[in-house]
């Protein structure tokens, strides 16, 4: 196939819509269109490279794989392992490095559009530090390179089915269009099956322009404008398109598709816009498209990580350029060039660039998935003693060991933090308590969860756990997560939570409800763990807004607490220094956990102030 510089071009008007996208949604809320620009020329270049070989005879599997693996896979998992090295390297959380060497496992097995599929939107914030999550659209792409090669062939060889091959991929395209109707647990804007239309709408442009490339048609004036008028198309649908457009993928992507390829068959027609994306400028950016969007998703995943917000400051973004180019210009010219213009055998590109790299992948994640984690738990997270989430399996006694368990503190991760705090002071008052704790559950004796609750059957499970063994108990202690977020989790909680407290009231049990927590909306133990690798940042003060969220919810356990004189309640929070730092350590383990180190010191604080807390 011949080089066309302006499909150069057209790339660099995609990857600039991704990065400007990428870098802050506002900016160009239809920058996300880049992608299905990058669809639909893989669809009319990868088509138009096999549809001639195949019907010449000359094509072959290996070379056309061979190619695909000296063009892709180096600087794939040039970036990928750099991504990885330098996750382990600043990730302070263990669960969070296996998420991410996992990612990097479904990546090389071409899957990893699947994986994100299961874990949420692409445009949610909770996926703004996943340094891997664009390269689903590699996977769907490597899914089409398997798929269309078989397919094009069994057209090509099939005189009935190529006569009707142009119905056949308007039929695909349908298909794939109302597949995107079906409900599923995963989100289609992942998956291949949704993306399919973007890719066949390159096939048939590319499949029309070789079968018609000398009819008379194709010289009417009218093809002159229609470059001009899809280039308007699809500029009006990166600036005005947004996350929220409906049908996307599937009917709507049909616009800014079917105008890349029209633009692409149109310019071969109007000489001023081929000139237009042949510009030296375009070209270069272009032809480092691909080195580019694989790096600068995952710099702006790390810098978002570690400045801890998704807004980076002016000065971080002119930084994140500059870095991005430099590592983009650099994977072009030593990664990507030199090996795609290697004489490479199949069997050796398939062995340098796929197996030994895989290995490498596969090795690292098993490791660190099956190590100890060797954190400082004060810190960064809970060591066993804390034996949150295990309730069922032994008993969790904190205080004074040499007396019966008269307490039961119940409830979420929040009580679960709270165990160094129990234990200290209950040491110091001479009481024992058991503090059984799981995430996200609240003990009510109406449980039903909503359909925004985390793991309703592990609550379900956690709530007739309670239920079987709370009468042996004096003091019941409800030490939750009170923010709204964490009340939605249940259906009619307000109501459910006072039919709860009134029974228990019933049966003569003293009732306390705690809140030792809010969102700070900062991870100052990531802030500290960074300090410690030699990045060093201020540590931030917190979000007032986020604070006020959470009150919100507080508010409304605070007033029902507050019709029954004998209930008490207690909330710590209000003894948080801000920043959350003591002696120059962070007492959160996250945004809104304890880690042992504050359960110590708030303690030590408690009492200092001569606070007692005595159950009787």
């Amino acid at each position: 196939m011949q080089y066309r510089a302006d499909i150069d071009g057209l790339r660099a008007l995609a990857i600039l819509s991704v990065v400007i996208f990428h870098i802050n949604y506002s900016l160009l809320p239809g920058g996300f269109l880049g992608v299905d620009i990058f669809f639909v020329i893989s669809g009319y270049l990868i088509t138009s490279i096999i549809y001639v070989d195949i019907n010449s005879g000359k094509f072959s599997f290996s070379e056309f794989y061979q190619k695909r693996i000296r063009r892709i896979l180096p600087a794939f998992f040039f970036v990928m392992i750099f991504a990885t090295l330098f996750g382990l390297y600043i990730y302070h959380n263990k669960a969070t490095k296996v998420e991410l060497l996992k990612s990097s496992v479904e990546a090389i097995k071409f899957i990893i559009n699947f994986y994100f599929a299961k874990s949420g939107g692409y445009f949610d914030l909770d996926v703004i530090e996943k340094p891997l999550l664009h390269f689903w659209s590699l996977a769907v792409e490597e899914q089409f390179y398997f798929i269309f090669p078989l397919f094009l062939i069994l057209i090509v060889k099939n005189p009935i089915l190529f006569r009707n091959k142009y119905s056949i991929l308007l039929i695909l395209a349908i298909l794939s269009i109302c597949s995107t109707f079906i409900v599923s647990n995963y989100n289609i804007y992942y998956l291949f099956h949704a993306r399919a239309i973007e890719l066949l709408v390159g096939s048939f442009i590319a499949i029309y322009s070789i079968e018609y490339k000398n009819d008379l048609f194709l010289y009417n004036k009218f093809l002159s404008l229609l470059s001009p008028l899809s280039f308007f198309i699809l500029v009006a649908c990166i600036v005005f398109f947004d996350k929220d457009t409906p049908f996307f993928p599937g009917v709507s992507s049909l616009l800014p598709c079917t105008a890349t390829a029209l633009l692409i068959y149109g310019n071969t027609y109007n000489k001023f816009f081929t000139k237009l994306f042949s510009n030296k400028i375009a070209v270069f950016i272009g032809k480092i498209s691909y080195s580019l969007y694989l790096w600068h998703w995952v710099i702006l995943a790390y810098m978002r990580y570690i400045y801890g917000s998704y807004e980076l400051p002016v000065n971080w973004i002119l930084f994140f350029l500059i870095i991005v180019i430099f590592l983009s210009i650099f994977s072009f010219y030593f990664i990507e060039n030199p090996i795609r213009k290697s004489k490479y055998t199949f069997r050796k590109s398939f062995l340098y660039f796929y197996i030994i790299p895989s290995l490498f992948v596969f090795s690292a994640y098993r490791y660190v998935k099956y190590s100890e984690q060797n954190n400082e738990n004060t810190l960064f997270g809970y060591p066993k003693e804390i034996c949150h989430n295990i309730y069922n399996k032994f008993s969790c006694k904190k205080g004074d060991l040499s007396q019966e368990s008269s307490v039961l503190f119940i409830g979420d991760s929040h009580t679960g933090h709270l165990n160094p705090f129990i234990d200290i002071i209950g040491k110091k008052e001479g009481w024992a308590a058991d503090v059984i704790s799981a995430d996200s559950c609240f003990f009510l004796f109406n449980y039903i969860p909503s359909k925004k609750a985390y793991n309703p059957k592990q609550c379900e499970e956690y709530n007739q756990y309670i239920y079987d063994i709370y009468k042996k108990y004096d003091v019941i202690v409800f030490g939750n997560y009170w923010g709204d977020s964490g009340l939605n989790m249940v259906e009619n909680f307000i109501d459910n939570f006072n039919d709860t407290l009134v029974r228990l009231l019933v049966e003569g049990k003293s009732i306390y409800i705690m809140n030792s927590s809010y969102n700070s909306g900062v991870d100052l133990a990531r802030t500290y763990f960074l300090r410690e690798k030699g990045i060093y940042l201020q540590y931030r003060y917190s979000d007032q807004i986020k604070i006020n969220e959470y009150r919100l919810g507080l508010k409304k356990v605070e007033s029902l607490v507050a019709k029954y004189n004998n209930i008490k309640y207690l909330d710590l929070s209000l003894a948080l220094p801000n920043p959350l730092v003591i002696d120059d350590m962070p007492v959160f383990s996250d945004v809104n956990h304890w880690n042992v180190w504050g359960g110590v010191k708030m303690a030590e604080m408690f009492m200092q102030k001569g606070d007692v807390l005595i159950f009787n």
